[in-house]
């Protein structure tokens, strides 16, 4: 399998990410010793509002780029062994993660959470403890993977439809989906998903039936890729 991810941004909101959090805990710190200077009182409350936003912000970007495993990394390892006609782009674009396939493209929309998570129809809900609720902020939410991978769908469409050059000899690139869950910690009950959901023991059984269909030709896989690449 090919693999071409933007290192560059990811390494940088990674370095933001760090950075940040030590600024914003440098403001909570500075804001607790304020009251003891009355003529810096009255700025106590507001720089330890700032202070508990850059540390939030902070910890969500240390977490999501620079914390391991990192996002990428579970993808390829979950899809090590795959041949290179397979491609992953991961960050190149409006889209975190695409996978182009010999049959198509597959927009990836990735949660690295443990824990309880159901899902029924467009329902999604996970057990969390109370802990998980303090860090509502820094950490990655459940929200709603589904709704979330559609939208990519329809931009990353309307996206090939845009700089994809027409070819009456070519067909329709299709493009589909999965969310997928890369902790192994993730327990999923399901009841009748509305996009397929997918994790670690079950991704590389999907993609083998995706590529049972009719193949994209060499040439056209190659635009699809510079379009992915953003070349």
């Amino acid at each position: 399998m090919q693999i071409i991810t933007n290192t560059r941004l990811v390494e940088s909101r990674g370095t933001w990410g760090k950075r940040l959090t030590w600024v914003g805990l440098f403001l909570l710190f500075g804001a607790v010793l304020m009251p003891f200077r009355e003529e810096l009182l009255a700025w106590s409350w507001p720089v330890m509002m700032a202070g508990f936003l850059v540390t939030n912000v902070g910890m969500y970007y240390y977490n999501r780029y620079a914390r391991p495993p990192l996002p990428h990394e579970m993808l390829e390892s979950a899809l090590k062994g795959l041949d290179n006609r397979y491609r992953l782009f991961n960050f190149m674009g409006p889209v975190d993660h695409v996978l182009l396939t010999p049959v198509g493209v597959l927009v990836i929309t990735l949660r690295r959470m443990g824990g309880d998570i159901r899902c029924r129809e467009n329902k999604w809900a996970m057990k969390t403890s109370l802990l998980s609720k303090l860090r509502l902020f820094t950490e990655e939410q459940l929200g709603n993977p589904g709704d979330d991978l559609l939208r990519d769908v329809k931009g990353l469409q309307k996206l090939l439809e845009l700089k994809l050059p027409a070819d009456e000899n070519e067909k329709p690139v299709p493009i589909g989906g999965f969310v997928y869950f890369g902790n192994p910690e993730a327990r999923l009950t399901l009841d009748q998903p509305t996009v397929p959901v997918l994790h670690i023991k079950t991704i590389k059984d999907y993609l083998r039936r995706q590529a049972s269909g009719e193949r994209l030709s060499p040439a056209r896989m190659e635009a699809v890729a510079a379009i992915l690449e953003g070349r």
